[in-house]
């Protein structure tokens, strides 16, 4: 929750409208969630710059 919604308001500070920085934090919190390193099966940091190497 933290992460997607600092990513929609650094979108929105950098002039998106609301729509396109909601999408532009969905695209960026599934890159730094697939990215992630896994403590376990269930829990583990995200990894906020995977979407430098996400394209």
């Amino acid at each position: 929750g933290c992460t997607f919604s600092a990513a929609v308001t650094a979108e929105l500070a950098n002039g998106s409208d609301v729509k396109e920085a909601i999408y532009a934090a969905k695209e960026f919190i599934t890159a730094a969630i697939k990215g992630s390193f896994q403590l376990n099966e269930y829990i583990g940091p995200t990894k906020h710059s995977a979407h430098r190497f996400d394209k």
